[in-house]
């Protein structure tokens, strides 16, 4: 009788973890299809500000307040947060060129269409509602 409780909580741990597992997996599924039907564009930078976080091994986050122009369409700022490999940033800096793929969902969402930059999906959602110092 001692051993039914901790293994109805031992099954509970399991199944919720299972959930987790696939509602992550779907979630990455989602954001992959969202990058494959994002649009082209290009984009200059109006600021960015190194957010002092590693994000795996050589790759940063970095905050940007891009003013976008896409093909069809008025030119718009958006504000993004992107992963980039620390010797790529300073080709960041304000005033550069960069090429970006626009999400058709949310304009807002520019996806960097760069080899050395990933977009930072935790890290645009924290600062989507913050000015970008700098």
């Amino acid at each position: 009788m001692s051993w039914i409780m901790p293994s109805v909580i031992f099954l509970g741990l399991v199944l919720a973890m299972g959930f987790a597992a696939v509602a992550a997996r779907r979630m990455r599924v989602r954001r992959a299809e969202r990058l494959a039907r994002a649009r082209p564009a290009r984009a200059v930078v109006l600021a960015h500000a190194a957010r002092g976080i590693r994000v795996r091994g050589p790759w940063s986050a970095l905050e940007l307040e891009l003013e976008v122009h896409p093909p069809e369409g008025h030119k718009y700022v958006a504000k993004t947060c992107w992963a980039v490999l620390d010797d790529q940033a300073p080709a960041l800096a304000p005033g550069q060129p960069v090429a970006v793929k626009v999400d058709r969902e949310d304009p807002q969402v520019v996806f960097p269409d760069v080899h050395d930059a990933r977009y930072s999906w935790s890290g645009a959602t924290q600062m989507r509602n913050r000015p970008v110092p700098g």
